[in-house]
């Protein structure tokens, strides 16, 4: 049987109102245009995962400034950088990190919490790089908040084969095996790209979207905290980084699953070195195994939601809800949080003694999609409750 705390990590993934990445990517391209004329011989180049088709859930973003002679990132433009974040990361203290480059050797890959250490990101950049990143969680009109890098850089940058095998091996002596998937996946051609993407869409993507969530409400004010752990679907009564340790472990359990499941195609991208890294790979996974145990949620995945495979079952509460459609849009609360309990136009109503898996049969912060057309949305007596799933699960 589950732990508690692994199975609302589960339960949250299936009552969660995910944001729209179409949506994101739009919005993110065109603060990128619009900012590309504060860095004069630099042009804003849209990439990332956020672009991606071959990528279902939104997790990060990138706004990427390249200019395309060689070269060092000029102090002052590095600063105008820094003005940008600060701008919109809502303040110094939504600025959560920075990397600096020279020479594909990195200089500083560190968290930045103090004047001090933005100092020293500073001292890097003057002694000369071709790469600075700045970090931080930005604010989307929707009201979710997504991490995002910031990038001057000069020069062609794409990174050679040997580079992300390199890396791939640094994330397995890590044991991000999350990582893993993600880079190898840029390297694979069309075909094994769709078939390992279209894996880890079932398997981790969602566990990887609220694993990067909860990175973000560790570094939010206390204040704020709780309230967006609850439009999360996650329960009070536990930290975000408990939240997170759990959500990783099965996050990188399900990476382990779609690696092992995409062997064949993974096995082309590596190559000449693909001893070494399921050499690697096999080690680093027996010591992840036995350090976090098995997996608490194995055999439920998201194309199978809880409440379908165990009708009722699981603690007992009662509830019942009503909600009513307004626009579809995802408002902002006064802490910051997106609004609950929008939705589509029209009304819609469920009751129920039991809640799906125990929980109340209106589930508060789920926008209200899905829950019936023009008014006709009733959920069973016993509350199985799809009421307030975002459509389509």
């Amino acid at each position: 049987m589950a732990k508690p705390l692994a199975m609302d990590v589960w339960l949250a993934l299936q009552r969660m109102p995910y944001p729209d990445k179409d949506a994101a990517w739009k919005h993110m391209k065109a603060v990128g245009h619009k900012q590309e004329r504060r860095f004069p011989g630099y042009s804003f180049l849209p990439r990332g995962g956020l672009s991606s088709p071959y990528v279902r859930f939104l997790t990060d973003a990138d706004l990427i400034f390249n200019a395309t002679s060689s070269g060092n990132v000029d102090p002052e433009d590095f600063y105008m950088l820094h003005e940008l974040a600060v701008g919109l990361f809502r303040g110094r203290a939504n600025l959560h990190s920075a990397r600096i480059v020279s020479g594909g050797e990195e200089l500083f890959d560190e968290d930045i919490h103090t004047a001090d250490d933005m100092a020293q990101v500073c001292t890097f950049v003057r002694q000369g790089c071709d790469v600075a990143t700045l970090t931080g969680s930005y604010r989307l009109p929707s009201g979710w908040h997504v991490p995002v890098d910031l990038t001057l850089q000069k020069g062609d940058k794409d990174m050679s084969k040997a580079t992300r095998l390199d890396r791939i091996l640094s994330n397995i002596e890590d044991l991000n095996f999350a990582k893993v998937v993600s880079r190898v996946r840029g390297m694979l051609k069309p075909a094994g790209k769709a078939r390992l993407s279209d894996a880890w869409n079932r398997q981790g993507g969602a566990l990887r979207f609220l694993v990067t969530q909860l990175r973000l409400v560790s570094r939010m004010p206390l204040k704020e905290q709780q309230p967006y752990l609850s439009f999360l679907q996650l329960p009070p009564g536990f930290t975000p980084e408990a939240w997170k340790d759990a959500a990783e472990i099965e996050m990188q359990h399900r990476a382990l699953e779609v690696i092992d499941e995409c062997k064949a195609v993974i096995s082309n991208a590596f190559a000449d070195r693909a001893g070494e890294i399921w050499d690697a790979l096999e080690s680093k996974s027996q010591i992840f195994l036995s350090t976090a145990g098995g997996s608490q949620l194995e055999g439920l995945t998201l194309d199978e939601p809880y409440v379908e495979r165990y009708g009722t079952k699981g603690r007992k509460g009662k509830g019942s809800g009503t909600g009513k459609g307004g626009d579809d849009r995802d408002a902002v609360d006064s802490k910051g949080a997106p609004s609950r309990g929008t939705g589509k136009a029209g009304k819609g109503r469920g009751h129920g003694k039991d809640g799906a898996g125990g929980y109340p049969a209106h589930v508060e912060g789920v926008h209200a999609k899905g829950h019936g057309k023009k008014g006709d949305g009733h959920a069973g007596k016993k509350g199985k409750g799809r009421y307030g799933y975002p459509s389509g699960w």
